[in-house]
């Protein structure tokens, strides 16, 4: 669920983004979150959530595998999971952060934003966030069950 949220915002503002700028190539969406916060924004913020950085929930699935690794001192698969997320996490921010953060180009104005936009791009965010600080009760134990049906435990 944490995933798919991230997805969906990541996808609407790099869709939006690509149709605004009239390219989908990185390069060419410099100063995305001066000429069209929202999205720019959305999509800055949507690839944290996707890497695991807290305190967005996909932060706490990955802090809770890595809290099991070391609860049975699984060092290898720690050490490949922090690998493994480092690795990810610089790859993409060396992707994304040119094209969201760079300087706009000149006598381009910030196109308007409706509110359908924002909340495409706020509404999932706040979700993984709120996820990521706390989760309701009746959640936390629909996973539970779902991990004792995968684990094979009764």
């Amino acid at each position: 669920m944490n995933h798919s949220l991230g997805k969906c915002v990541a996808f609407f503002s790099a869709g939006q983004l690509g149709q605004e700028h009239g390219s989908y190539d990185l390069d060419r969406l410099a100063g995305a979150t001066r000429k069209v916060p929202a999205w720019g924004t959305g999509l800055f913020a949507a690839l944290f959530a996707l890497v695991g950085l807290a305190p967005f929930a996909t932060f706490m699935s990955e802090f809770q595998v890595a809290r099991a690794a070391v609860d049975h001192r699984a060092w290898a698969p720690l050490a490949v999971l922090l690998a493994g997320l480092f690795i990810v996490l610089t790859g993409a921010l060396r992707l994304v952060l040119p094209a969201v953060w760079a300087g706009k180009r000149e006598g381009e104005p910030a196109a308007p934003t409706n509110w359908t936009a924002r909340l495409l791009v706020w509404l999932p965010l706040g979700v993984l966030l709120v996820l990521g600080i706390w989760m309701p009760a009746a959640a936390r134990s629909a996973l539970e069950q779902a991990a004792s049906i995968v684990s094979g435990q009764p």
